[in-house]
């Protein structure tokens, strides 16, 4: 009968041992070792015993999804492990129901996004999507080795985290992931116009499957935010607005710069603790994502509290001027005119309202409501040039009233050059068009009567 060591040694060679026998041969097979060193191997927990018979069997899959609080879900292209994660709409801070975001109206999802989707976007049937990857630098050989996707359901929004086990299971994450993303008309990303959606394109077109996630419509929340808070708060990572937007602490998370080492260390130990921060970070990411599209929402349908208005604070204005540049005048005019009654405005901030007032009503022909704005603009700043440029070309192309517009034009001129004698520079091109504007102007004033 062979001896246990050598039971061991054959067993080594078949791949037919397990966990309990290592115990019992660890004696054998290490003669020289005292009696300390045979006590910490018989106090070793559970998962270390196991995490050791992987690395000398291969993972078990079963067990690293029951690790993780999921299920493996196994098909002929590889297996996954997908872990669920159900937010109910009260379980989100006030400020940010995600029942809200469900419902939002694609015209003011247009307009978040500055028309990059379009009027028919739908909150309630995209999927939100964030990764975690074996890099930072998004090259040829970067994985992406978590997907979490999240989705409107019912009275839930899902988070669904797919787990790549292994490097050879990409293409099961990815033909789990194409299902998902044919059930909708639209993703969610923070950043992914830049990172995310290019490196899945790119593991599509790797594992030879034609990729469709890049043509849907996209709507990028970083891009939104930037375009509201800018660096408000010091910068407008996730973690940042998620912090003082949403009052948010994250419990338990790790720094993303860390994730990539983490999922490679994994791969040699099948140790899963650190993993379930991982996990944990990109459930946070999916959440918080589609709480802050709540706010975003919030700052456009409602007018800002007067102090807001002031200081460092310029939400408010910021949004009539992507009222403005999505064509949206009426809300912008209406905005605007709200936000010069606020004793909290800043003078700076108040001449460019009022100035941006007239050109809207430019815009619509509205010409002596532009007048208006213009006139009590050079009023109180007898020395703005951009008003009094408007009004000269009022004068002279609509009203015909050259002398107006001559004498507008000279009081630009001379402001300019009492500005450059001052050590001012202004560029050259915009001096050139003043002066050409007043040879016009006197041109056609020779040729015509006075203006009476």
């Amino acid at each position: 009968m062979p001896t246990s060591c050598n039971i061991f040694n054959e067993s080594l060679h078949n791949r037919t041992y397990n966990v309990g026998f290592v115990i019992k041969i660890a004696f054998c097979d290490q003669k020289n070792m005292n009696i300390k060193e045979k006590l910490r191997i018989l106090h070793k927990t559970p998962e270390k015993l196991h995490t050791e018979s992987q690395a000398m069997h291969g993972p078990d899959y079963k067990y690293i999804a029951n690790q993780l609080g999921g299920c493996l879900i196994e098909s002929t292209h590889g297996d996954i492990i997908r872990i669920i994660k159900r937010v109910t709409f009260n379980e989100i801070a006030e400020s940010a129901i995600l029942q809200q975001v469900r419902d939002i109206p694609g015209k003011n999802a247009a307009i978040l996004s500055k028309n990059k989707v379009e009027d028919n976007f739908s909150f309630r049937s995209a999927l939100f999507i964030d990764t975690e990857t074996t890099g930072l630098t998004g090259s040829s050989g970067t994985y992406a080795f978590l997907v979490g996707v999240g989705y409107f359901q019912l009275n839930e929004f899902v988070v669904e985290l797919l787990f790549m086990p292994g490097l050879g299971d990409e293409q099961a994450l990815l033909v789990y992931l194409e299902n998902l993303l044919s059930e909708r008309t639209g993703i969610v990303s923070y950043n992914g116009k830049s990172y995310d959606i290019p490196l899945l394109t790119a593991r599509f077109i790797q594992n030879r499957m034609r990729p469709t996630i890049d043509l849907l419509q996209h709507f990028d929340v970083l891009h939104a935010a930037r375009r509201i808070w800018k660096n408000d708060f010091g910068n407008c990572t996730l973690i940042t607005l998620e912090r003082n937007l949403l009052h948010i602490e994250r419990d338990g998370d790790i720094p993303g710069d860390e994730i990539p080492e983490i999922y490679k260390t994994y791969l040699r130990t099948f140790e899963t603790s650190q993993l379930k921060k991982v996990i944990y970070h990109n459930q946070m990411d999916i959440v918080s994502m589609a709480a802050l599209i709540g706010i975003l929402n919030q700052n456009l349908c409602e007018l800002n509290n007067p102090p807001e208005l002031s200081g460092q604070n310029h939400t408010e204005t910021r949004i009539v001027n992507l009222l403005q540049s999505t064509n949206e005048a009426e809300q912008a005019i209406t905005r605007m005119q709200i936000i010069l009654e606020q004793k909290a405005v800043t003078d700076f901030e108040r001449a460019e309202i009022r100035f941006n007032l007239g050109m809207l009503h430019k815009r619509r022909n509205e010409w002596l409501l532009a007048e208006k704005h213009w006139l009590e603009l050079i009023e109180q700043l007898p020395f703005a040039i951009p008003p009094a440029i408007e009004l000269a070309k009022y004068y002279e192309h609509r009203l015909k009233n050259y002398q107006k517009a001559l004498e507008l034009t000279n009081r630009c001129l001379d402001f300019i050059q009492v500005r450059v004698e001052l050590g001012k520079n202004f560029e050259e091109d915009y001096v050139l068009a003043l002066q050409k504007r007043k040879m016009r102007i006197e041109k056609k004033i020779s040729r015509t009567k006075p203006f009476r």
